[in-house]
């Protein structure tokens, strides 16, 4: 490859990846938050759910279907309403209303 070749490959993704549909925006500014929150859910959800399914299979996917849900819910109810937890787990301000959130 030509020396230039891989900035300007890096710079067309940075600048492609801002159109983005909508509904892959907000999971993906949820992302910081379902990373950190989903391992206490999916052993919590694993102990629940482990005596009752019986099967790992079954098991395996009720964990991850509900642990998926869950933190998301806890991005959209909790994370995203307050102000301290929204510049934690996104690094970022609230956006003011009627403005189009920003990620970097």
């Amino acid at each position: 490859m030509l020396p230039g070749t891989s900035a300007l490959l890096i710079l067309r993704s940075a600048l492609s990846i801002r159109r983005v549909s909508r509904p892959l925006r907000r999971i993906a500014d949820a992302s910081l938050t379902i990373y950190l929150v989903h391992f206490p859910l999916v052993k919590l959800l694993q102990a629940l759910a482990g005596d009752v399914l019986r099967h790992d299979y079954l098991t395996f996917a009720f964990v991850v279907s509900i642990t998926a849900i869950l933190s998301y819910a806890f991005h959209t109810r909790v994370v995203v309403r307050s102000p301290v937890l929204l510049w934690l787990f996104n690094g970022a301000p609230r956006p003011a209303p009627g403005t189009v959130p920003r990620t970097a």
